[in-house]
């Protein structure tokens, strides 16, 4: 289940991701020594710009919630 929401804030967009995937530690885990995910860090790298623009929270033991907040002006 993949869950998406957006919500207008007074000075922002704000996105909400949230899945009931296995989770971080699960992952971590599963994946293969050397392997470094690369959705996390390029949707990282381009809202840098941003401050506080984005928050990632594992939900529990599974799970996992991206928080986006994208301001009206930039």
């Amino acid at each position: 289940m993949i869950r998406l929401t957006y919500t207008k804030k007074d000075d922002y967009l704000e996105c909400r991701v949230e899945d009931n995937g296995v989770g971080f530690e699960n992952t971590q885990h599963q994946r293969k020594k050397g392997h470094i995910s690369k959705g996390v860090r390029i949707t990282s790298d381009r809202l840098v710009r941003i401050p506080n623009a984005i928050s990632i929270e594992q939900m529990g033991k599974s799970g996992t919630l991206v928080t986006i907040k994208i301001p009206q002006e930039v």
